[in-house]
């Protein structure tokens, strides 16, 4: 018989007790695939996630040597509101902001892609951010099927947002025309970085500023098929998952900070975890550099 290690909370990195209160970092799932247009089993994925990082083969380490051990408190999940979408957004949006007022950074575990917006949105009247989306979609639908929040707007609906200086997209391979009007009409507010030019793993951040405040979210279907088959909406020619973990070592250089981060779209699939330890390793290498920018 194979003597298995016990689970361990998100791989040891959950604060516990009134530790809790003192952690840098929170964790927030959004248990929310309203607005998905094909498959809506990202909504369990926040506790999929934390079950699938339960320490059995990894430790509380980061790859680039930072020890996030109890460094983490998590706030538990967050579910739609019947109120619908909107009335959610302002829950949703209201539990980062509560984070940013207390000077903790907030990595939360989605979901589907159209909760981007509202946890942005926590940032407005605190400076400009800028926004780094991988994904393998541009999300520039001013609305899909006549709804503005659906998953495919996401980025329409950033823009929006006058603290949102600018949006980097790396990974995208499914632009449409009317999309592409969309982004060209926003200016120089959009960087877009194609699949078949990211594949080299970055650098991707050299056209920010070096002081950037940055929030990344990652759409797991910017990653290709064979690091995240279980997404909602896999894209063939996508990225590697050691280019996904470039980008966040590459906040780790110069002045530029990491201010908060998701992970979406994840559909679990009880036969197959890797699309949920990816999406766990991203948010621990994303709190590691969070505390070495404290």
């Amino acid at each position: 018989m194979t003597n298995l290690a016990p689970p361990v909370p998100f791989g040891g990195l959950i604060a516990e007790g009134a530790a809790a209160d003192t952690a840098p970092a929170a964790l927030i799932g959004i248990c929310d695939a309203t607005q998905s247009t094909y498959q809506d089993r990202c909504a369990l994925a926040p506790p999929a996630i934390r079950r699938a990082y339960d320490g059995a083969s990894f430790n509380t380490w980061s790859e680039s040597f930072t020890d996030c051990a109890g460094a983490v408190a998590d706030r538990g999940d967050l579910h739609p509101d019947p109120g619908g979408f909107r009335a959610s957004a302002v829950s949703y949006r209201d539990a980062v902001r509560a984070e940013l007022d207390r000077g903790i950074v907030p990595f939360i575990l989605g979901g589907d892609h159209a909760i981007t917006p509202a946890l942005v949105a926590a940032w407005a009247g605190r400076g400009p951010i800028h926004v780094v989306q991988w994904d393998a979609h541009p999300d520039m639908h001013p609305h899909y099927g006549g709804n503005p929040d659906s998953h495919a707007c996401v980025a329409a609906r950033l823009l929006e947002q006058d603290h949102v200086a600018g949006i980097t997209q790396i990974g995208i391979r499914t632009e449409t025309g009317w999309q592409l009007e969309v982004r060209r009409a926003a200016g120089g507010r959009v960087r877009q970085i194609p699949a078949w030019e990211a594949e080299s793993g970055g650098p991707f951040l050299d056209h920010l500023p070096e002081d950037a405040r940055i929030y990344v979210t990652f759409d797991l279907d910017g990653f290709d098929p064979a690091f995240a088959p279980a997404v909602a909406h896999p894209v063939p020619g996508g990225l590697s998952a050691r280019a996904g973990l470039n980008l966040i070592h590459e906040l780790r250089r110069g002045g530029r900070r990491l201010v908060g981060m998701d992970v979406v779209e994840a559909c679990p699939d009880a036969a197959d975890e890797r699309t949920l330890l990816l999406a766990a390793r991203l948010i621990h290498e994303g709190i590691a550099t969070a505390l070495a920018q404290r």
